[in-house]
């Protein structure tokens, strides 16, 4: 595995936290779950879960200097303050804090669960119906967004600090890592110039549309291209030259008009039907999945994305990633709470050994050169990061279909900017 060798500590509880280091673990570390007696409050509010984000793990409860002072890296969701009075800052070479608001600011002790950080992030105002009460993003998906970016983070810093030989602090936000990915669209559009300075919800039209067969397809047009590849294949040309439906504000405010358009097209065939359809015409489109249909897509199951969780009888997702260079991890039941607190040997060891060669400077990608053939959000957003910490990036597009997202904008092409 990539990390293999890695040793990280994880003194943290909850999902944000426990997503970080199940990343950490996917890619090789080995993991040690420092426990409180009682043990992670997940053991006991949600057990599966816990399984699912600390298999292949070890289990110890007892006193953390040993274990800090073996570790390469050190995870923990105290309030901010409480690592620096127990003196474990900067032992280890990557210690990665988690936290609401992260260090420094009026609000950094304070502590708040994540649907309040929706609604301080400002991502309650972007989703729902205008005019409705707004609407919170579930399945704690700001917790383990804040766990990617601290298993980010910890990678990241861990590359620089075993070339320097200088430890590394990795600050993680919950309320910034909220509002860089449910919130960033309104907060840019709003600083843009014409762009609005207030609360705008609406609803994509398409969106998640029924089918015949009782399931769900979602449909994207963001560009007026793909919306004019959606009529083709809804075999209404006649409507190409209405320039307000071209767009998604125009498309909103004639909302009952194009939702019988569009459903009473999708009503006539099944999610699959409507899939072969759209990608005929190159629209974004799929069968909206759930927990009962996932496990049997015929893409996921070919790659086998669910696996059996290790010792149980349900089934879960393997690693989210996978690289050609190595196999994935053999996985092992998730520990019991303390099972390897009588296991000495596993405190007693030195940290990894620094790589040899030239230390690396403030942007530890320096060098590196990255070409991007992505589009949209999500190969972006990890070339803007590799980007930011000092990489070349180049991006790569073709004059017929550039990237979509240069036409996303606070106003219109007709409208003067200023």
């Amino acid at each position: 595995m990539i990390y293999d060798g890695l040793r990280v500590v994880d003194l943290s509880t909850g999902i944000a936290g426990g997503y970080c280091s199940k990343l950490l673990t996917d890619l090789g570390a080995d993991v040690v779950k420092l426990e409180p007696p009682d043990g992670d409050p997940l053991r006991a509010e949600k057990p599966r879960l816990f399984d699912y984000l600390h298999t292949s793990q070890r289990s110890v409860i007892g006193d953390w200097q040993p274990w800090v002072a073996g570790a390469d890296v050190v995870i923990e969701s105290f309030r901010p303050g409480v690592a620096e009075e127990m003196g474990f800052l900067g032992i280890a070479p990557v210690t990665v804090s988690i936290s609401s608001f992260g260090r420094g600011g009026p609000d950094s002790e304070r502590s708040l669960p994540e649907e309040v950080l929706q609604a301080r992030s400002g991502s309650l105002s972007v989703h729902g119906h205008m005019g409705r009460t707004p609407l919170t993003v579930g399945g704690h998906l700001g917790e383990y967004i804040t766990g990617a970016f601290a298993a980010l983070g910890a990678v990241t810093a861990w590359y620089r600090a075993s070339r320097n030989s200088s430890p590394e602090h990795v600050d993680v936000s919950m309320l910034e890592a909220t509002q860089l990915t449910l919130a960033v669209v309104p907060t840019l559009m709003a600083r843009f110039p014409g762009g609005m300075q207030r609360s705008f919800r609406w609803v994509m039209i398409p969106g998640n549309e029924p089918t015949n067969d009782g399931e769900y397809v979602g449909i994207t047009t963001v560009t007026k291209q793909q919306w004019m590849s959606l009529l083709t294949c809804m075999g209404r040309d006649d409507l190409m030259g209405d320039d307000q439906l071209a767009t998604m504000i125009g498309r909103f405010q004639r909302a009952k008009e194009v939702n019988e358009l569009l459903r009473g097209w999708t009503g006539q065939h099944t999610a699959d039907e409507i899939v072969e359809l759209c990608a005929a015409e190159r629209v974004p489109a799929a069968v909206v999945g759930n927990g009962e249909l996932l496990p049997t897509f015929a893409q996921l199951a070919a790659r086998e994305a669910f696996v059996d969780q290790p010792g149980e009888s349900w089934r879960r997702p393997r690693a989210p990633f996978r690289c050609s260079a190595v196999a994935d991890r053999v996985m092992t039941p998730a520990p019991a709470l303390g099972a390897n607190t009588g296991d000495t040997r596993l405190a007693v060891r030195r940290p990894q050994e620094i790589k040899p060669g030239p230390r690396v400077g403030e942007r530890p990608f320096a060098g590196v050169r990255v070409l991007d053939f992505t589009a949209f959000w999500s190969g972006t957003f990890a070339t803007a990061w590799l980007c930011a910490l000092g990489a070349d990036v180049i991006k790569v597009e073709s004059i017929q279909r550039p990237d979509g997202i240069r036409f996303s904008s606070a106003v219109s092409p007709k409208q003067d900017p200023r």
